[in-house]
């Protein structure tokens, strides 16, 4: 088991830093998450509705796995001298919510005009 630690963490320290950061910005988001949900006394992930504990740990694994899977292809565009690629998609869904958001407080501020 110890074993399997060491690999896990050899692989996040030899990412390249556009997936570290989304591999720490996703365990982070999954951790607070759980955390969320064992305030409630659920097992819920983000919005979605409780029905059985089984199935919400299964979304959980999942939710790892895929940022496994995601950390693992932007490490691999690093690695193949994209980059500036792996850094876009680590900052466009950022970059679209904070355009929405001024959006919508520009759309706010102009109704107040």
């Amino acid at each position: 088991m110890m074993k399997e630690m060491n690999n896990m963490v050899n692989w996040v320290k030899n990412l390249c830093l556009p997936a570290k950061i989304e591999f720490i910005l996703s365990m982070v988001g999954i951790l607070v998450s759980l955390f969320n949900s064992v305030r409630a006394n659920k097992l819920c992930v983000a919005m979605w509705k409780c029905q059985s504990t089984d199935l919400n740990l299964f979304h959980v694994m999942l939710s790892i796995l895929w940022v496994f899977a995601w950390c693992y292809f932007l490490n691999y565009l690093c690695n193949r001298g994209y980059e500036g690629a792996a850094w876009v998609l680590v900052l466009l869904p950022y970059i679209i919510i904070t355009s929405i958001v001024f959006a919508f407080v520009s759309v706010g501020a102009m109704k107040k005009i």
